[in-house]
């Protein structure tokens, strides 16, 4: 009953901690420190009341999944998908939800990621489709001239050689996390998909040396083949 009801509190913290960070956020373009303490406080004593009363295994996997947040969390930050103040509201939003709001399994070392996933989903898809737009516009268009033939040619050659250097290394890695973790890998493929997006960002951006790129895409491509066919 007490529970229950520590569960109901929380959600309802969330609710208004993501009312107002989305009200500072468009309204001043930042997601205040002070404003996160106010709900982290009350939250995270709810929290710790709740897990009290709560088995060894729901502790266990609400410590993986916080931990796992905060890797992730961190991650995007360093990729520069979002800002300091946006890792740190999904690291307490993870910190506060209550474990029995997943579908959780043991096997599933971040079953936050759906949430995450739920929430910013809208976010990601327009901020991607625009920034796609003014990278293409500011990198291969001509400013004064909307002529097609301006496109920078050699420069979109490149970057379409790194991502499929990226991509031929990310599908290779998969193949053997399935081969060798593959319940493991069932289980938080959400997760990958989004680690194999950054590791195709990082090799894009500083895969910079021409000899270990054309060597490892020769390698990537015979491997990705030969373990095709077999």
């Amino acid at each position: 009953m007490i529970s229950n009801l520590i569960c109901k509190i929380l959600n309802f913290i969330i609710i208004a901690l993501g009312i107002n960070s989305s009200y500072t956020d468009i309204k001043r373009g930042k997601i205040y420190n002070n404003h996160l303490i106010m709900f982290f406080v009350p939250g995270i004593i709810l929290q710790i009341l709740y897990l009290n009363s709560s088995s060894f295994t729901t502790v266990k996997m609400y410590i993986v999944n916080l931990i796992a947040a905060m890797f992730f969390s961190v991650m995007m930050y360093v990729f520069k998908i979002w800002a300091a103040g946006d890792a740190k509201l999904v690291m307490l939003i993870v910190g506060l939800m209550p474990m029995e709001m997943y579908r959780s399994n043991p096997k599933n070392i971040f079953p936050g990621f759906s949430i995450i996933v739920l929430i910013f989903l809208c976010g990601f898809g327009y901020l991607i489709l625009e920034s796609l737009f003014l990278y293409m516009k500011d990198r291969f268009l001509n400013a004064d001239r909307k002529d097609i033939r301006h496109i920078d040619i050699e420069e979109l050659k490149i970057i379409i050689l790194r991502i499929i250097f990226a991509w031929i290394i990310s599908i290779n890695l998969n193949r053997l996390i399935v081969h060798f973790l593959k319940n493991f890998y069932l289980y938080n493929f959400g997760l990958y998909m989004v680690l194999n997006a950054l590791l195709i960002l990082y090799l894009t951006r500083y895969a910079n040396s021409k000899k270990i790129f054309y060597w490892v895409t020769i390698l990537g491509v015979v491997t990705y083949v030969f373990s095709t066919v077999i």
